[in-house]
């Protein structure tokens, strides 16, 4: 703080320094305004990410939950059995993503 003084009054009785030192001024003023924004802009974009990945892990609980409640099913044809095993793959990656664990092979 001392040195930005000594250097003030250094400037003292010569405009022309001084209207230099104000274009300084303002122009870091400007930048400093345009990085407030900046980092606005950025927190309202990761707190749209934030909300967009918590309805993301939503559904991947929500496709792990229509496998879970499906467990008692028995297929009585080929076609039946087929998508179940796809059903069980989707669960499993919905519950590789919302960090639970993998349904087994039975």
């Amino acid at each position: 703080m001392s040195d930005i003084l000594e250097q003030l009054s250094e400037l003292k009785g010569n405009e022309a320094q001084w209207s230099d030192v104000w274009e300084v001024v303002e122009g870091a003023t400007d930048e400093i305004e345009k990085l407030k924004q900046f980092h606005i802009d950025v927190a309202f974009e990761l707190r749209g990410a934030i909300d967009e990945v918590r309805l993301l892990r939503a559904a991947m609980h929500d496709i792990y939950e229509v496998y879970a409640g499906s467990e008692g099913f028995i297929p009585q044809t080929c076609p039946e059995a087929y998508l179940q095993e796809r059903v069980k793959e989707m669960a499993n990656i919905a519950a590789r993503h919302k960090g639970t664990a993998a349904i087994r092979d039975e």
